[in-house]
């Protein structure tokens, strides 16, 4: 007790505690990633290391042939819908060189787009197959976002990664930069739709209107004596 009421804290003990809670409090950065290519990952690995050895590298090799040999992805560009915004991209992925046990799909987009982005999957594919996953995405903002289309080779060891990645730009009004083809033929079409929808609905009022008006003339005649 007479130690602890004659202790005085120093500036130094002071700092070395503050570094201490600073460091405990920072979040790793790789705690929320799930998904991780295995050359990055192999890559980091390797840098940690001063002498490499030559297993190491034959290691790192095969995986990087791996993750490229074995998936193939595709993208095809659909149409913008004119009612809804939304962007159609058509993914293919295929098995190159052995089948795939559980390939999963992920689209890696930032928190501005909407759409069905979220990981699917856990297939799977055949030697050779190829399979197309339709994917829609839609901005909230005006903008270029660059989106990355990531098929995955789920092993019990690691995962492979091959992926495409693909900018989009939107301008004020949400629609994509340049336009897709037939997006003018669309929104021409979406107008006649409306038109001949508020052509209909006049009528179905005149119409309306004529009907209730003769009940109405109807109820307000005088009864037959």
């Amino acid at each position: 007790m007479h130690i602890a009421k004659n202790f005085k804290p120093t500036l130094y003990t002071i700092l070395i505690l503050l570094l201490s809670l600073m460091f405990v409090a920072v979040p790793s950065p790789w705690r929320h990633h799930t998904i991780v290519h295995a050359q990055s990952l192999r890559t980091v690995e390797d840098k940690s290391k001063d002498t490499p050895t030559t297993a190491t590298k034959q290691t790192a090799n095969a995986e990087t042939k791996r993750n490229e040999d074995s998936l193939d992805v595709k993208l095809a560009l659909g149409e913008q819908s004119p009612w809804t915004k939304y962007v159609t991209i058509y993914m293919t992925v295929t098995a190159k060189d052995h089948p795939i046990k559980a390939l999963r799909i992920n689209v890696d987009a930032p928190k501005q787009i909407s759409g069905n982005v979220k990981p699917r999957g856990d297939l799977p594919l055949a030697q050779g197959e190829s399979r197309t996953y339709t994917i829609k995405i839609k901005p909230a903002e005006a903008g270029t976002f660059n989106i990355a289309f990531e098929a995955i080779e789920w092993t019990t060891s690691t995962n492979y990664t091959s992926s495409k990645n693909y900018a989009f730009t939107f301008d004020n009004n949400l629609l994509l930069v340049p336009r897709t083809p037939k997006y003018g033929q669309n929104l021409a079409i979406k107008y006649a739709i409306l038109a001949v929808a508020g052509i209909l609905a006049m009528f179905a009022l005149l119409i309306a209107g004529k009907i209730g008006l003769r009940k109405l003339k109807a109820f307000m005649a005088p009864p037959n004596v």
